[in-house]
């Protein structure tokens, strides 16, 4: 999975060294990681109804502005009754 990401990352320097908007490269990159974590997610079975986790993007990457060497600012939230051995199951 972190060559999806690199991938992604690798795409969005393209895009931005071909003169395209720099807001709309953001853009397309967080979608890109949208659809990465996603996979993630479902590949470690991660959905609500099993272990009550939501996965939340916060700051520049939620408002759908992620810069191509910006970090993830994710939020795991989840019931106060999951173990942290349950997450990571």
């Amino acid at each position: 999975l972190p060559s999806v990401f690199a991938r992604a990352r690798g795409t969005a320097k393209v895009r931005l060294e071909a003169g395209r908007n720099g807001h709309d490269v953001a853009r397309r990159l967080s979608a890109d990681v949208d659809a990465a974590l996603r996979l993630l997610f479902s590949t470690v079975g991660a959905d609500e109804a099993a272990c009550n986790v939501s996965l939340i993007a916060v700051g520049g990457y939620g408002r759908g502005e992620l810069a191509p060497f910006s970090d993830l600012d994710l939020l795991f939230l989840h019931d106060e009754r999951t173990t942290p051995a349950r997450l990571v199951e």
